[in-house]
């Protein structure tokens, strides 16, 4: 910074501005847990595969019950006619708990198997 002020005399502001903000952008290398950069292993990479894996199977498994009911209410509008928290409690009421759970095992594989490549 010191450099750049004995420098910075004598040119426009704007170019002032452009070159603190250049400087400012630098980027320093991101250190790994080790505290060195690189080569990262294999263990490495299948470590973020699996977590990766795992939070999208969490994530779109939990929201596999919203899935059904959104399905039921866009197939049967007569029946599901009064929003997500009535339609939660017809599905419940007419095909039990269990009902809430459908194509739960597909969408937990499919979305470790996305999560596992994409992250």
């Amino acid at each position: 910074n010191l450099q750049l002020r004995k420098t910075a005399y004598g040119i426009s502001s704007s170019q002032k501005f452009y070159t603190m903000f250049a400087l400012k952008q630098e980027k320093k290398p991101v250190l790994a847990l080790s505290g060195k950069q690189g080569p990262f292993d294999l263990t490495y990479y299948l470590k973020g595969a699996l977590a990766g894996g795992i939070c999208c199977a969490i994530t779109h498994g939990a929201l596999c019950p919203v899935d059904v009911v959104k399905t039921r209410m866009q197939l049967e509008p007569q029946v599901y006619n009064k929003g997500m928290i009535d339609g939660f409690k017809q599905v419940v009421r007419n095909e039990g708990v269990g009902a809430l759970a459908t194509g739960l095992g597909p969408t937990v594989v499919g979305y470790f198997v996305q999560g596992w490549f994409k992250f």
